[in-house]
C-alpha cells in the first residue's frame, strides 16, 4: 500500500510540473515580441553548439583551464576539434592555449601553476601521449612515449612523477589478426586489459604498477606523493563497473 501511494504522488508531482512548464511556456509566448527574424532550430543548429567540458581551477584559485570543443564545417568529414582554454575564475582574459588539429584534452595543473599537462595524439604516433607546456607561452613538449598510447593520468602533489593508466600491448596472434584485417571474434572471449604506471618526469622513465586479469582506471594521488588510489573492476565491460574495488598502495612501503 504505501508502495502505491508513493507511486501516485510521483505520478501527481510530474503531471503537475508538466502542467506548471507549460503554462510558464504559453505566458511567455505570449508576453514575449513578435520577432520576424524567429524560426524553428534545425539539425545544423543541432551540430554548431560549442561545447566546454574538463574545467580544473588552479592551485592558486585565480584560474581554470577547461576544453572547448568546435566542429569543423570546412572539413570533408565534420569532425570536432577539441582543445584547451585559459580564464580567469570572474570570467576575464579568456586565452586559447592550444592549436592544430589534433585533439587536446585533460588538461591538468602541476602543482606550482605554472605549467599545465594535457593528453593528445599531436607528434610522430596516433597514440595519445602526455604533454606539458607552461602557462604564460611557448610550445608544448612531449613527456611520454608509451607504446599504445596513455589512457587516463595524474599529477603528483609534489610535480615529480605522474600515474598514468594504458591498455596492454596485443599480442602476437592479435596482430597478426589486425594486419590482415581479420576482425572476427568471439564477444566477451577476451579483453584488452588497462593497468597501472607510474613515471617519473626527471628520468623519463615508467614502472608498471599492476598486471593481472583486471582493468585499471581512476588513478589519485594522496596529498603527500606517497600513496596512491585507484579503481579495479574484472573486465573492461560497462556492465562489470558494478564488481569495482578501490585499492590503495603505498608507494614508500
Amino acid at each position: 500500500m504505501i508502495i502505491y501511494r508513493t507511486f501516485v504522488v510521483i505520478v501527481l508531482t510530474v503531471i503537475v510540473s508538466m502542467l506548471l512548464v507549460a503554462q510558464t511556456t504559453i505566458a511567455s509566448q505570449s508576453e514575449a515580441p513578435q520577432e520576424e527574424n524567429r524560426r524553428l532550430m534545425t539539425a545544423w543548429d543541432t551540430q554548431n553548439f560549442t561545447t566546454v567540458g574538463s574545467p580544473r581551477i588552479s592551485p592558486d584559485d585565480q584560474w581554470v583551464l577547461y576544453t572547448q570543443s568546435l566542429r569543423d564545417w570546412d572539413d570533408d568529414e565534420l569532425d570536432r576539434t577539441t582543445h584547451i582554454w585559459r580564464v580567469r575564475t570572474d570570467g576575464t582574459d579568456r586565452r586559447r592555449l592550444t592549436f592544430g588539429e589534433s585533439d587536446t584534452g585533460s588538461p591538468a595543473w602541476f602543482p606550482n601553476g605554472s605549467k599545465i599537462a594535457f593528453a593528445s595524439s599531436r607528434g610522430e604516433g596516433e597514440e595519445p601521449q602526455i604533454f606539458s607546456m607552461y602557462v604564460d607561452g611557448g610550445e608544448a613538449w612531449q613527456v611520454t612515449e608509451h607504446e599504445g598510447g596513455v589512457s587516463q593520468f595524474s599529477i603528483a602533489p609534489n610535480g615529480e612523477s605522474i600515474l598514468f593508466t594504458a591498455r596492454d600491448r596485443l599480442s602476437e596472434e592479435q596482430e597478426r589478426r589486425q594486419k590482415i584485417h581479420d576482425d572476427a571474434e568471439v564477444v566477451d572471449e577476451s579483453f584488452q586489459m588497462t593497468h597501472l604506471w607510474f613515471f617519473d618526469i626527471d628520468s623519463g622513465e615508467s614502472t608498471r604498477l599492476t598486471s593481472g586479469d583486471f582493468t585499471v582506471s581512476d588513478p589519485q594521488w594522496a596529498p603527500g606523493s606517497s600513496k596512491i588510489a585507484y579503481v579495479t573492476r574484472p573486465t573492461p565491460k560497462v556492465d562489470d563497473s558494478s564488481w569495482s574495488d578501490v585499492w590503495v598502495v603505498d608507494l614508500e612501503g
